[in-house]
């Protein structure tokens, strides 16, 4: 009985002992980062937890995460740090998902080079001295749209896609107007003008996808697929048409000409270029620019078209049965076209070369305005007024011009 109450006894005052004792296990805190880790990072890093454990707050960042995502962080030139899976641009962004992105869109006015508008107008049989008027390819307008993003768990790369396009240049060339004698028909016929005119379009489409470097330099190679639409179509129409409206019973035979050439290269190939991103030349001022170069396979499509209409229009009396004559009277017309249309296709391989320099101003940290110069070279076309001419050859253009626009980074 003794030992069994001294035995109590001593358990009772270790008890006591461990209850009192001040040194109690310590819960470790997360530690906060330093500033560095708010430092804008192009590649931040990614290590996933070992053992199979989550992945969703790599390297145990979880307090940070909560701090950045409540606005504690610190801005560099274009955006805040905290946890790169978390926060972008701007102390406000409270996205907690998503990709760090960037998008640019830019108005462009673009020169194409221009077209023989002599040897144009010698196969309608006249000069340009001679004709009412003539204009040459001059700016075309159109849109440059890009696009790049990149998840932080995706490593060494982000995607980068991109559209360019001018709808349309246009060359005219038109000739005076021709007075003809009537086609004389009973009951009676009118005379009728003439005009001939010549029409060159030309439209230029382009849509990439690349693969772009993401790592901590300015300088940023990339490589992808592109395709460019280039279009072209030569139309030269003779139209006649009454040179005062008809009156009841009087008719008018006009005639309409047509021959068109039309030609689309289709091209698909690859690309190589070098991006240079950020060279700041003032506090707010930088250099944006890239270069690319690629090979392409030309599709291309030619479509040639002979066509003639012959219209017949008769004014006729209101009630053919009286001899009551209305001049409301019904209009009778009467349209008879023939022609043929002749398509070939043929492959041929294309390079194309593009260079672009932009000027950029920094209004805060997401947002900026953008203006500069871009060139386009590309050989191994096929151009409408070569084939309009009856030659099949292949050709070069260059394109240029300036643009301006707005950027936007997350």
């Amino acid at each position: 009985m003794l030992r069994w109450n001294t035995f109590q006894g001593i358990l009772v005052i270790a008890l006591v002992a461990c209850w009192s004792n001040p040194a109690r296990a310590q819960v470790t805190p997360l530690e906060t980062p330093s500033d560095s880790y708010y430092a804008e990072s192009i590649q931040p890093s990614y290590a996933g937890q070992s053992g199979g454990g989550s992945n969703a707050y790599p390297d145990g960042d979880y307090q940070a995460q909560l701090n950045a995502a409540g606005g504690a962080c610190g801005c560099d030139v274009w955006g805040c740090g905290g946890s790169p899976f978390r926060t972008g641009p701007g102390c406000g962004d409270d996205w907690m998902v998503g990709p760090r992105w960037r998008i640019s869109l830019d108005g462009v006015t673009m020169s194409r080079e221009s077209t023989n508008l002599e040897a144009l107008a010698a196969s309608m049989g006249t000069t340009l001295a001679a004709v009412d008027q003539y204009e040459n390819f001059d700016h075309g307008v159109g849109a440059r749209l890009m696009a790049g993003a990149y998840w932080p768990q995706n490593k060494n790369f982000e995607l980068v896609m991109g559209y360019v396009g001018v709808e349309e240049w246009n060359a005219n060339i038109v000739l005076p107007v021709v007075t003809l004698p009537p086609v004389v028909i009973p009951p009676i016929s009118v005379e009728v003008d003439e005009r001939r005119t010549l029409n060159y379009n030309s439209s230029l489409h382009a849509l990439e996808i690349n693969f772009q470097a993401l790592n901590q330099i300015s300088w940023k190679p990339y490589a992808g697929v592109r395709y460019f639409s280039f279009d072209e179509s030569v139309e030269d129409r003779t139209n006649q048409y009454e040179t005062m409206p008809l009156l009841v019973t009087e008719t008018s035979i006009t005639r309409s000409y047509l021959t068109a050439t039309k030609v689309q290269n289709n091209l698909i190939g690859f690309q190589l270029g070098m991006r240079r991103d950020q060279w700041r030349i003032a506090p707010k001022l930088y250099i944006e620019g890239f270069s690319n170069a690629g090979i392409y396979c030309n599709l291309i499509n030619r479509s040639d078209v002979d066509q003639a209409t012959l219209t017949t229009t008769t004014v006729l009396e209101d009630d053919p049965g009286t001899m009551d004559v209305d001049e409301t009277g019904q209009v009778q017309v009467i349209r008879q076209s023939t022609g043929n249309r002749v398509k070939t296709e043929r492959t041929e391989m294309a390079l194309a070369v593009e260079t672009s320099l932009a000027l950029v101003w920094k209004m805060n940290n997401c947002c900026a305005l953008r203006g500069g110069y871009q060139v386009l070279f590309i050989d191994g076309v096929e151009l409408a007024d070569n084939a309009f001419l009856g030659s099949e050859s292949s050709d070069s253009l260059l394109f240029h011009g300036c643009f301006a626009g707005f950027e936007y980074r997350r």
